[in-house]
């Protein structure tokens, strides 16, 4: 297993140089599933990660859009037009290096949002909004010290919004341009301005940061919660309301020993509190209204990772704050292997938290929280991604509370590859069977019929295995496994006893490295047979099945280098079963597909080779593409991120491939797919994941053998390997991912009609 996973890491390097990065589109919004939504930020040539973002209405359409910070230090402005699709525009760097922050207000009075951001060069670019979603700008405010964080409110109370960051402020003229930089504590003649009735500033829906601002003490003017840029702990310091700030009372117990503040009325009592993450835990400080604030309580998320962004809102919509925040797996950087944790603490109104709910996401750097979707419920948007991948993880609140995201089993297994269902207990609900190549067992996992697992029994199997198939090799009803163990060339037979259990493992013998299997009747007899890829023998083997559970000495037909997926299916017609072998042909070059003609005896017709066009041959399925109800061929093509589709006469010919863009996040190539008619549009689709990365890319098909511009919506780490399967009766199916690095099943659960 770990040489497989150094291996697929040396051609995920091999490609690297190859990435192209293609110019932002509008995602088809035609999918539904209870998964994160994940949505690329990239522009043509233009794809740092993102460390901040605000949510808004810029060209007031009445669809959410969203602005974004990079550390490229470019500000980008992404309009929604429905659905969470996009059309994004860069705006031009204010010269600050990496952006840390961005904040939006109405900066110039004019009732369209502006936006602020900060850079690590000390400084603030404003950008004004032209009233159409579009921006003029930017101007530069030096401020002398860097601006991690950002926050805006009427400092001074003259009616315009000021801007506070980690030690100073801008004060607002109200036609978009600010004062110069001034220190936040400082001797000043300035009057206090005069608060204007109902305009007085609130603790609840208060957005998180290195700065955070409210009215503290009841007073009417605004105070500030700042962490310092040495990351040394929060700071309080109280507003006079003209601009100054000053020092508070002593009597605090809290530590205030953070990296990011939010302020928010926690316990419902009227008072703002303070909240403020550490090494995988959130603090709470309770405020008396006086600008002190009692003892720290924690909750843990059971991580030691610094935390990254805070926000404070009611999430959940019973009336109470919640806290979520994203914490930066620092030691991950550049290793995809490593994500970090986004948790949510869903309060009770005084000032205590349930247990921390934990989403993984990919290097985070900002999360805000916002109405992305338009249903009145709130979301959690937080964006990061790598250099190659900048993208939003957009997780949709539900009424009930619960964020969409996809639900995680354990395997029950290390190292877990592939899996197979089927109904092992006989309830009538769909169950896995899933190999872990470094357990050397098969664990079951029984379905409960409403897409959700509950753990059975882990078998015996050889050692390393790899593919998994199910099917009722012995002929008494039951169904029974066929598993490839790859470390001793040979396959293990577990006969079913259909109450989820299964007898000990019977081996036969396969070629040289065999991979994955299918089942099939190869020779016409009634009984079921197996075909199995070996990797180094480059061929195919098929072992004929006796009926009763035993099978034949392998027979080993050629096939292009190094074969490892395969499909079965009649692919001309003559009512006997044929081969569709993706060859990888690692380091070649010269990825293909072969195509074995079964004579209907168990024997083939020479291999015929399909070009891929393609660096190696991935996934493959059989399906029909263009609706003309005869079987055509699909590949994942690693290393390009295409797949192919070979569109089929019925009678055994083949058109040249037709290559579809998969996503540029996919452009470490795509791995492992499974076509399905996901969106009910009546034309096959495709899921497509790409070893390495968090995502399930959902194509819809056009009919004609191409696809639409993706959907991506995310997994757990790594997944490995992908399914579409029936989990609820008289619903779309679902998509069940494996991920070997967590040791997880992921189950996104179609939401579709």
């Amino acid at each position: 297993m770990q040489t497989r996973f150094a291996n697929f890491c040396c051609r995920l390097m091999a490609v690297a140089s190859l990435i192209v990065f293609v110019p932002a589109y509008s995602q088809t919004p035609q999918f539904s599933f209870f998964a994160r939504h994940d949505i690329l930020a990239a522009i043509a040539n233009d794809a740092p990660s993102l460390v901040a973002v605000g949510v808004a209405d810029f060209n007031g359409d009445g669809i959410p859009d969203m602005a974004l910070a990079d550390a490229g230090g470019d500000m980008r402005v992404m309009l929604g037009t429905g659905n969470l699709t996009y059309t994004t525009t860069l705006y031009g760097a204010p010269g600050l290096g990496q952006l840390e922050t961005i904040v939006i207000g109405d900066f110039n009075n004019d009732g369209h949002p502006d936006i602020a951001v900060g850079g690590f060069l000390s400084g603030v670019g404003v950008y004004i909004n032209n009233g159409d979603g579009t921006f003029a700008g930017p101007t530069t405010y030096a401020t002398g010290v860097t601006a991690f964080g950002l926050a805006t409110a009427d400092v001074d109370n003259d009616g315009n919004l000021d801007l506070v960051g980690q030690g100073f402020i801008l004060l607002g003229l109200g036609n978009g341009t600010f004062e110069t930089s001034a220190p936040l504590v400082r001797p000043t003649q300035r009057p206090a301005g005069k608060l204007r009735a109902g305009t007085a500033p609130t603790a609840t829906s208060v957005i998180g940061g290195p700065v955070a601002l409210a009215d503290l003490t009841g007073d009417g003017n605004i105070d500030v919660a700042y962490v310092g840029d040495d990351g040394g702990g929060v700071q309080v310091l109280l507003g006079n309301g003209n601009g100054t700030f000053r020092a508070p009372p002593r009597g605090s117990t809290c530590s205030f020993a953070g990296y990011q503040v939010a302020i928010g009325d926690f316990n419902n009592d009227g008072i703002p509190d303070l909240a403020f993450t550490g090494d995988g835990q959130v603090g709470v400080c309770l405020g008396n209204g006086k600008g002190t604030f009692g003892e720290a309580r924690m909750f843990s998320i059971s991580s030691n990772f610094p935390g990254q962004s805070i926000v404070a809102y009611d999430l959940n919509g019973d009336g109470n704050l919640d806290i979520a925040f994203v914490d930066l797996n620092r030691g991950g950087e550049g290793d995809t292997a490593l994500a970090s944790p986004m948790a949510v603490l869903y309060g009770n109104g005084k000032g205590e938290f349930k247990p921390a709910v934990v989403y993984e996401v990919i290097f985070p750097f900002g999360i805000t929280a916002g109405d992305l979707n338009g249903d009145g419920v709130s979301d959690l948007i937080v964006v990061g991604g790598e250099e190659t991948d900048p993208l939003i993880f957009a997780f949709l609140g539900t009424s009930s509370g619960k964020l969409q995201a996809a639900q995680d089993f354990n395997a029950g297994v290390t190292a877990p590859e592939a899996f197979a269902f089927g109904d092992f207990n006989g309830d009538g609900n769909l169950d896995l069977a899933v190999t872990g190549s470094q357990s050397n067992k098969v664990s079951i996992l029984l379905g409960n019929g409403t897409g959700g697992f509950s753990p059975g029994a882990t078998f015996d199997t050889g050692p390393s295995p790899i593919g998994v198939v199910a099917g009722d090799f012995n002929g008494d009803g039951n169904l029974d496994l066929a598993v490839v163990n790859n470390g001793l060339d040979n396959v293990s037979i577990l006969l079913g006893s259909g109450d989820g259990t299964f007898g000990t493992a019977v081996d036969f013998g396969a070629g040289q490295s065999p991979l994955y299997v299918v089942a099939g009747d190869f020779n016409g007899d009634g009984k079921l047979d197996l075909a199995v890829t070996n990797s180094a023998g480059n061929n195919v083997s098929i072992l004929l099945g006796n009926g009763d559970g035993t099978f034949g000495q392998p027979t080993n037909f050629a096939t292009g280098v190094q074969p490892e997926f395969l499909a079965a299916g009649d692919l001309n017609g003559d009512g006997k079963l044929d081969l569709a072998v993706g060859n990888v042909a690692e380091g070649f070059g010269v990825g293909s597909v072969s195509v074995l003609f079964g004579k209907g005896n168990g024997t083939f017709q020479p291999a015929v080779s399909l070009a891929t066009n393609a660096f190696e041959a991935a996934g493959i399925a059989i399906a029909d593409f263009n609706g003309d109800s005869k079987p055509d061929i699909v590949v994942a093509n690693f290393g390009s991120a295409t797949v192919s589709v070979f569109l089929g006469n019925g009678a055994g010919s083949f058109h040249s491939a037709i290559s579809s863009p998969v996503d540029s996040v996919f452009a470490s190539g795509p791995w492992v797919l499974a076509p399905g008619d996901f969106n009910g549009s009546g034309k096959m689709g495709l899921a497509v994941v790409a070893y390495g990365l968090q995502d399930v890319a959902l194509l819809p098909g056009l009919g004609n053998g191409s696809f639409g511009p993706a959907t991506l919506f995310g997994a757990d780490a790594l997944p490995y390997a992908i399914a579409s399967v029936p989990l609820s009766a008289g619903k779309p199916n679902d998509l069940v991912v494996v991920n070997p690095e967590t040791g997880l099943i992921s189950v996104l659960r179609n939401t579709g009609k």
